[in-house]
This record gives structure tokens, C-alpha cells and sequence, in this order.
């Protein structure tokens, strides 16, 4: 396999294999701690991100919450994204996710919030204003020249398909803003549709190195057909999925800031596309009775943001499987497996403050 390393004057790292026609793309960031992964096939695309916010306190890297959610799925008007962040966690004054979330409604969230803090969980008929693929790409670029503080680092990618020209494409745009320096387009998806048999490899924060993305393209060639030829209607990603997130946890064990509970999502250009959580451990649930003592205790699974015209769905827990239309595009929520006679739950997720996570990260681990 020819493999060409391009260490350009940005110190952005571009692996490149020639005899697949395979771009592997990212840049080596100690500022961006997680990792997100993202496939571009012709076919469908997977993203992966592990669950894992860090502290940099007294230049010590402590854990500040490993449940957090670094995905946002989207339905544009013209196709559906799947976007994915690492870098600093919190802007705006909130989560990340909720800060690109509002950036696509180009409005504040609202709506109402428990008693202990934690949002909506699904809205329906939800008025959104929905954006194309490329509009929504630049919105983003645009708020984080505005929000992201000088000496911070960020960076995110928005991938999924979109329908241009009565075709549907493979689409991506990556987008970085190093510490002091200015916000850049590292790669976009131009005219790589066009050829066939080659997918796209993106990989952002982590301190990944380019050698060890070259390590991922081999564990992913070693498929073969699954990925180079991928011809079927209903692809089987699942083997696909396992490797990027053994991938995830493997770097976890050589790389400070990155966890080991990984979310993947899958979108395919045939219009159905799925979520699913891998947890490193279990996330129980308690299910209280009427005197508020705890009658049953459930393992449960995460689902990232969904923003789509008419709906509106936060993070949250869950059990078993849930099913939304996105304006015709199917997508699926895999959750936990239900047991008990339980045969499905939702849960919306309190996201900690920056206090919270700083006084939780010098005593104890999340709950």
C-alpha cells in the first residue's frame, strides 16, 4: 500500500492510499481533548465520539464528565447531518451541543425544565426553521469565530448527505480553530462523490497521531468488501461500528482526555439511519415508586440531540427502541435492551454546570 504523510506548513496531517483511492484527514491537536471519528462512504457515513469532558486544572487533566453528548443530528432541507465536536465543552455558558443546537434554530432553547434542571425531552411540532447542509456548515464557522474564546481550541465536523442535482451525495465539512489562531476549513467533500470505491476517514481531537489513523485504515481494510465495495442496499455497519469504537477505547488507554463510552450514528443515502450507544459500563437508571424509593434499577443507553422540522428531541436515556421521521428520512434510536417486562424508557439528562464539574472532578466520578 503506497501511503503518502503530508506535514503541510498548517501542521494539518493528510494520509492518503493511493491503491483504494482512501483520503485519511485530520489534524494532531493536544488542545482537543475526545476523539471523534467519521467514515464517508459513498454509501452511508458513521460517525463516532466517545462521551468523555476534561478539566485542565493546576496543569493536571482531571474527568469532569464522561456521559456528555458531542452529537447533533440534523435534518437539513436538502439532506441530514450527523455533527460531532471536540475541543472546549462548554459555550455560551452552556454545553457545546446545546450551543450548536441554538446556532442552528439561530434562536435561544426554550421550553420548560425540571425541578433539578434537566430540559425537554421531546418536542413535537416544534418550530424550527430548517437550513441547508452548506448553510448550517456556515452558520457554525461563522458563530465560532464569535464564540469561542481566543485561546481556546474547537473543532467540529458536519457529515451526512445531501440532494443536489437530483443525486444524492456523500457530504462533510471540517472546521478547526486552534488556540490563538483563527477559525479554517481544513477539508470539504468537493468533488470526492464523484468516484467510486473511496470513502473519506476524518478524525479530530485526542492528540491522535496520523500513524495511528494509518492503524485504523488497516483494522478497517481487513473488512474488505464492507468497506472499498460496499454495494448493498442495507449495509451491515455493525462490524464497521466495532472497530471504530475498539479504535476509540484503544487510544483511551495511550491518550489523556478520551473515554471509553462511545456513541456511533449511522446514516445511509437510502433514507434510514440509526444511533447507538456502546457504554464501558453500566449507566443505571432508578425507577422510583410513589413514595419515592427506588423500585427497580435499569441499565440504560445515551441518545444524542435530534433537530429536524417539527421535532425537537434533547439528550437523553434510554431503554429499548425508538423510531423518528424526520421529514421522511427514518431514523432509529437504539437503546439499552429492555428487561423486566420494561419494554421501553426515556429519560432527559441533567448536564452539569462548570462548577458542578469541577467540585464533582476533585471528589467524586459522575453518577
Amino acid at each position: 500500500m503506497a501511503v503518502e504523510i503530508d506535514l503541510s506548513g498548517r501542521k494539518i496531517r493528510r494520509t492518503v492510499s493511493r491503491d483504494l483511492g482512501v483520503m485519511v484527514t485530520g489534524s494532531t491537536s493536544h488542545g482537543a481533548m475526545t476523539l471523534i471519528l467519521t467514515l464517508v462512504h459513498r454509501d452511508y457515513v458513521l460517525q463516532s465520539s466517545d462521551r468523555l469532558v476534561s478539566l485542565a486544572q493546576r496543569g493536571e487533566l482531571r474527568e469532569g464528565d464522561r456521559r456528555a453528548n458531542k452529537c447533533v443530528i440534523y435534518r437539513a432541507t436538502d439532506g441530514v447531518l450527523s455533527i460531532g465536536y471536540a475541543g472546549y465543552a462548554y459555550l455560551g455558558g452552556m454545553p457545546a451541543d446545546e450551543w450548536i443546537v441554538e446556532t442552528l434554530l439561530r434562536k435561544p432553547l426554550d421550553g420548560p425544565r425540571t425541578p433539578d434542571g434537566r430540559r425537554f425531552g421531546i418536542q413535537s411540532g416544534a418550530s424550527i426553521a430548517p437550513l441547508t447542509a452548506p448553510q448550517a456548515a456556515w452558520e457554525i464557522e461563522q458563530a465560532i469565530r464569535k464564540a469561542v474564546p481566543p485561546d481556546q481550541h474547537f473543532e467540529i465536523v458536519l457529515a451526512g448527505f445531501r440532494q443536489r442535482r437530483n443525486r444524492i451525495l456523500p457530504y462533510w465539512v471540517d472546521i478547526q480553530k486552534r488556540a490563538n489562531d483563527s477559525v479554517r476549513v481544513l477539508n470539504r467533500s468537493k468533488r470526492f462523490p464523484e468516484v467510486n470505491g473511496r470513502y473519506a476517514l476524518i478524525w479530530q481531537g485526542g492528540g491522535v497521531t496520523a500513524t495511528e489513523m494509518v492503524e485504523l485504515h488497516e483494522r478497517l481494510r481487513s473488512l474488505g468488501k464492507q468497506i472499498a465495495e460496499q454495494h448493498e442496499r442495507n449495509p451491515n455497519l455493525k462490524e464497521v461500528s466495532t472497530v471504530m469504537v475498539q479504535f476509540t477505547r484503544d487510544m483511551a488507554d495511550v491518550h489523556d482526555g478520551i473515554g471509553k463510552n462511545v456513541l456511533t450514528v449511522g446514516l445511509t443515502q437510502w433514507g434510514r439511519g440509526y444511533c447507538e450507544f456502546h457504554g464501558a459500563e453500566r449507566h443505571p437508571l432508578r425507577l422510583v415508586g410513589n413514595r419515592s424509593s427506588p423500585i427497580e434499577v435499569v441499565d440504560s443507553a445515551q441518545r444524542p440531540w435530534i433537530v429536524s422540522p417539527g421535532l425537537l428531541a434533547a439528550p437523553s436515556y434510554e431503554v429499548g427502541v425508538s423510531d423518528f421521521n424526520l421529514c421522511g428520512y427514518e431514523f432509529r434510536s437504539i437503546g439499552a435492551d429492555a428487561t423486566g417486562g420494561l419494554l421501553g424508557l426515556s429519560s432527559s439528562i441533567r448536564r452539569p454546570t462548570i462548577a458542578e464539574m469541577i467540585g464533582r472532578s476533585t471528589t467524586t466520578t459522575p453518577d
